[in-house]
C-alpha cells in the first residue's frame, strides 16, 4: 500500500543518515524507482522530520532548505536522478 511504501522509504532514509556518500548514492536508484506520487511525499515527510528537529539541532536548517529545493525540482522538469543525488548527499543528516 501507499502508506507502507512511504514508511519503508522513510525508514531507508533514516537508516542512511550515518552512511558515507557512496552508500547514500545507492539510494538514488531506489528512490527514483518510487512512484511519482510517493516520491514527493517521502521528501516532504523527511523535511517535516527535519523541521521538528530544528529546535534541538539548528544546524539541520540547510538540510531542510535542500529538502524544499528537492520538492520544487521534482515538480519541475529536472532530471530526477540528479535531483535525488543532491538530496541524499545534502539532506540526510
Amino acid at each position: 500500500t501507499v502508506s507502507d511504501e512511504l514508511t519503508d522509504a522513510l525508514n531507508l532514509l533514516k537508516k542512511h543518515t550515518t552512511a558515507g556518500t557512496a552508500e547514500r548514492m545507492t539510494l538514488v536508484n531506489t528512490l527514483a524507482n518510487l512512484d511519482d506520487e510517493i516520491l514527493p511525499q517521502v521528501v516532504e515527510q523527511w523535511m517535516y522530520q527535519l523541521i521538528n528537529e530544528l529546535r534541538t539541532t539548528p544546524q539541520k536548517f540547510t538540510a531542510v532548505r535542500n529538502s524544499m529545493e528537492t520538492l520544487q525540482a521534482l515538480q519541475g522538469n529536472f532530471n530526477k536522478k540528479m535531483v535525488l543525488q543532491n538530496f541524499v548527499v545534502t539532506s540526510l543528516v
